[in-house]
């Protein structure tokens, strides 16, 4: 059983070193000049010293063994960077490799994307999403499916449950839309 008092914790200790790190990144964006677009890699090098230099500190007071950032421009890995351990108990150093589980922090990163395409027109929120990609998916033969938008998907109003059945197959218990 989940003690919920843990995890919540863990959870919050997460968002504040998450919240650290942007903090870290907006510090060293101010400190550029307003004028400069952050083209030179002087630019990357300011924000990888201070990232550099002040994780450590906040993944020691938020209690977080291990993290790993990278920073994107115009698409490419400029810098990444593991810090601290990937196991508290073997105290194998997180790398560039180690990979860890986003869970619900990726949401709010998914949900901009997909606001971005609606702003360039390249997406419609309320077009049903096997209108893109058809099929019926695992769901089978289910006339629900055609109510399942982006919009309904990032409200999580979708009828899915959270987890797919034992036997794997994903089921719209409701239909979509009609409540969270």
């Amino acid at each position: 059983m989940v003690n919920r008092g843990k995890l919540l914790k863990k959870i919050s200790t997460l968002f504040i070193a998450f919240v650290g790190v942007a903090s870290c990144f907006a510090q060293a964006v101010q400190q550029q000049p307003k004028h400069t677009e952050m083209r030179s890699n002087t630019g990357v090098a300011q924000i990888t010293a201070a990232l550099e230099r002040d994780v450590p500190e906040w993944m020691n007071s938020a209690d977080v063994p291990g993290m790993s950032i990278a920073l994107l421009r115009n698409g490419d890995v400029v810098w990444q960077h593991g810090f601290g351990v990937r196991d508290s108990k073997t105290k194998e150093p997180v790398n560039d490799d180690t990979v860890f589980e986003a869970a619900s922090l990726s949401k709010p990163v998914f949900a901009y994307a997909v606001m971005k395409l609606v702003d360039a027109g390249r997406f419609d929120l309320d077009k049903p999403l096997n209108e893109y990609l058809p099929g019926d998916y695992d769901v089978g033969p289910d006339p629900r499916l055609a109510q399942i938008t982006a919009r309904r998907v990032l409200s999580h109003t979708t009828g899915f449950p959270n987890w797919r059945g034992r036997d794997g197959k994903l089921k719209i218990f409701f239909t979509p839309g009609e409540r969270f």
